[in-house]
């Protein structure tokens, strides 16, 4: 789990996490909660993707396919 480097245990800015995992490892359920937090908070994909160690192009994956399960897809 991580913990933010704030020491505010209330914080989510994505910048105040610290991970040890490496680069596009898989993401846990309370990882994707994290995603979709930051996301609706008007988040980047680059500030989220930092804040999770994975590249942006699983940010934008996992993203794709919680819209396609929540039934909210966009239609290109």
């Amino acid at each position: 789990m991580p913990k933010p480097r704030c020491d505010n245990p209330l914080c989510i800015n994505p910048y105040h996490f610290e991970y040890h995992s490496e680069k596009n490892a898989k993401l846990t359920s309370g990882d994707i909660q994290m995603l979709l937090a930051f996301h609706g908070q008007g988040a980047s994909a680059r500030q989220i993707a930092k804040a999770l160690n994975v590249n942006r192009s699983t940010i934008y994956r996992k993203l794709k396919d919680e819209r396609l399960h929540s039934g909210i897809a966009r239609h290109l």
